[in-house]
């Protein structure tokens, strides 16, 4: 993975950019199909693409991988959210929380999302 971004073309147009790093990172899976790492990179290459659903898909992956890495359920509940899932936004926000008491931006992140809603206990 170090050498990731000599294996790209530097020309390539934003989107063709972003389906390579999409076929790069599914390469990656298929050769360590427990890299959590390499799930949420695709995850977020998904979220680039406009598939939020696709990234959802590999964030959860990424936790059943590691169930205690917080960061992955922070991005997860940014891409529920996304598809107007609230509920399951602030639930994802609330387990990076808890997993991580120091976590900043999940906290910011469900504040803004409470702000939104008008909900503010």
């Amino acid at each position: 993975m170090e050498n990731y971004n000599q294996v790209l073309p530097n020309d390539l147009s934003h989107e063709n950019r972003l389906k390579c790093d999409f076929t790069y990172w599914t390469r990656e899976i298929r050769v360590n199909r427990n890299d959590a790492n390499a799930y949420k990179e695709r995850a977020s290459v998904c979220n680039l693409l406009g598939d939020y659903q696709g990234a959802i898909e590999d964030y959860t992956q990424a936790i059943c991988i590691n169930p205690n890495d917080d960061s992955a359920y922070c991005m997860r509940g940014q891409e529920r959210r996304n598809l107007r899932d609230d509920k399951g936004a602030i639930k994802d926000y609330n387990k990076a929380i808890e997993l991580n008491p120091n976590y900043a931006y999940a906290y910011y992140l469900r504040a803004e999302l409470h702000y939104q809603q008008s909900n503010y206990h």
